[in-house]
């Protein structure tokens, strides 16, 4: 007997996936419990962590769940309400590693584990972005009016973007791993399957071509726009799972779309401090000196890198007279202050005009402490 095959979220994860209340009032079960979910990791050992969570308490699976967060709010976790805002994914750079975690599932009762032959059978992720559908249309990831689903065919070192249907799978579209954990949930073995979201691809999507189809009864045939410089785009995850040898006969079957996500840039300013330790030479002597590891590197944005080239050639005084760069009209440094005052000088400070107000009762120096009068003594030989 042939049973249906599904994906639903992460199996540690649907007790909060279930909109109880929806269920007890004979209604549908809740969006969450059949998409994938996103976790975020602050870690490099990231699998380690995953595994060693699986095996002593799933459930803190929860914990892991990605939210919304800057470097002054820091934050991950399980959110019972969701306004489906997309959220930002930082780079590994930031200290920030994301898996997308699904179950492939029986349509049968109990949700037993669908066990793929990798022999025949393909597990893997695919990466979606959302564009809009006009160019004055802002894409708003809860109203599919907004927004065309474009699939990514090509592979880590180059492709673009085409529109596809997303319980589709577009040919040469790329298929990203997904990995089996198997853990233990309520005295029965699950399966866990997870994947390493590219967040550090960032660069190569968003300055790819985009492809737009023409309708060939028109006489039309596949074109290519220019290279997509929006920094703002949204996309989404989706899991597939493939039976190669039975593609006429049996579809790809796609997950619903993960949460929507926008991928930071690694100068984001909003992004999580990575701890950078620089250790310095022990053996400071010219030997010493010369064999010391050259390990440390500085990356500069395109912009400051085009300001810092305005400043070829020009002295102190040309920057003094305002003089700065071949194009002083685009050349803006800003300004930094820094007051670097130890506190002891400042707990001097207070403590020195405390005790100049409280004498000047009794002897009325003030006027002399505020006022330098010199004095015109004359010493007798």
């Amino acid at each position: 007997m042939k049973h249906p095959v599904i994906w639903h979220n992460a199996a540690p994860l649907w007790d909060l996936a279930l909109d109880q209340a929806a269920l007890d009032q004979g209604g549908a079960e809740h969006p969450r419990f059949h998409r994938p979910e996103i976790l975020r990791f602050a870690n490099d050992a990231f699998m380690d962590e995953l595994e060693a969570l699986l095996a002593e308490d799933p459930a803190g699976l929860a914990d892991r769940v990605a939210r919304q967060e800057t470097w002054e709010d820091e934050r991950a976790g399980w959110q019972d309400s969701e306004d489906g805002a997309p959220i930002d994914l930082y780079q590994p750079v930031h200290q920030r590693f994301y898996l997308l975690a699904a179950s492939l599932v029986c349509r049968l009762p109990g949700l037993p584990d669908r066990l793929a032959d990798p022999a025949k059978e393909r597990l893997s992720f695919v990466i979606r972005r959302l564009a809009p559908t006009a160019e004055d249309v802002d894409v708003d990831a809860n109203d599919p009016s907004t927004f065309n689903e474009q699939a990514w065919i090509g592979d880590r070192r180059g492709g673009e973007w085409a529109g596809v249907d997303g319980s589709a799978v577009a040919a040469g579209e790329e298929r990203l791993p997904l990995f089996a954990h198997v853990f233990e949930l309520e005295g029965r073995k699950r399966r866990l399957l997870a994947g390493l979201l590219p967040v550090a691809g960032r660069e190569l999507y968003q300055g790819s071509r985009t492809r737009v189809e023409v309708d060939e009864a028109e006489g039309g045939a596949g074109v290519t726009t220019s290279a997509d410089a929006t920094t703002g785009a949204i996309y989404v995850a989706r899991c597939v799972y493939e039976r190669p040898d039975c593609a006429r006969f049996e579809p790809p079957v796609v997950s619903r779309p993960s949460r929507p996500f926008r991928l930071a840039s690694f100068f984001d300013p909003a992004a999580p401090v990575r701890p950078v330790t620089i250790r310095l030479p022990v053996d400071t002597s010219e030997g010493g000196l010369r064999g010391f590891g050259k390990g440390v590197s500085f990356l500069l944005s395109n912009q400051l890198r085009r300001q810092m080239a305005q400043l070829e050639g020009q002295s102190l005084d040309d920057l003094d007279q305002g003089n700065g760069g071949t194009d002083p009209g685009q050349l803006d440094l800003g300004e930094i202050w820094i007051l670097s005052i130890p506190i002891i000088t400042l707990c001097a400070f207070i403590l020195l005009m405390v005790i100049v107000n409280v004498l000047n009762f009794f002897f009325q120096w003030l006027p002399f402490f505020r006022i330098r009068i010199p004095l015109n003594l004359k010493v007798g030989t």
